[in-house]
């Protein structure tokens, strides 16, 4: 309320506009998993810096004026999969780098599985959770 009360007091010099960046906000949140194997048995998990994935940890504190790309770009593509609309490029090479064990990209990852932590897995997945 008070937003609204402090955008009508300076509307008239139109110092700023209405611009709402989630102007619609979905009801479910689907999050994008990354898990790596050895053996396409057990499956362990690549968590990242800020993106929200183990529900038994605290979301990490993004600093202020700071925008996570990865993980930003990342909380878009399940709901592109919801519709149909299939990965980007720059996804498929993301999971190839992880592959790779490249370590510009890993280093733009939270922590990696201990299992890989020295080496990369020979299998690697996306899933999606709903997160209700």
């Amino acid at each position: 309320e008070w937003c609204e009360y402090g955008y009508e007091l300076i509307s008239p010099i139109r110092l700023c506009g209405r611009y709402v960046k989630f102007a619609h906000m979905t009801k479910r949140r689907w999050e994008i998993i990354i898990e790596g194997s050895d053996d396409e048995l057990n499956w362990y998990e690549y968590e990242f810096k800020y993106k929200p994935s183990n529900i038994n940890k605290y979301l990490s504190i993004v600093p202020f004026c700071h925008m996570p790309n990865l993980d930003w770009r990342l909380w878009f593509l399940p709901n592109d999969a919801a519709r149909g609309i299939p990965p980007p490029n720059w996804f498929l090479v993301f999971l190839e780098r992880i592959l790779d064990h490249n370590q510009a990209v890993l280093s733009l990852l939270g922590s990696l599985p201990e299992q890989f932590r020295n080496r990369p897995p020979k299998y690697i997945r996306s899933l999606l959770y709903d997160y209700r």
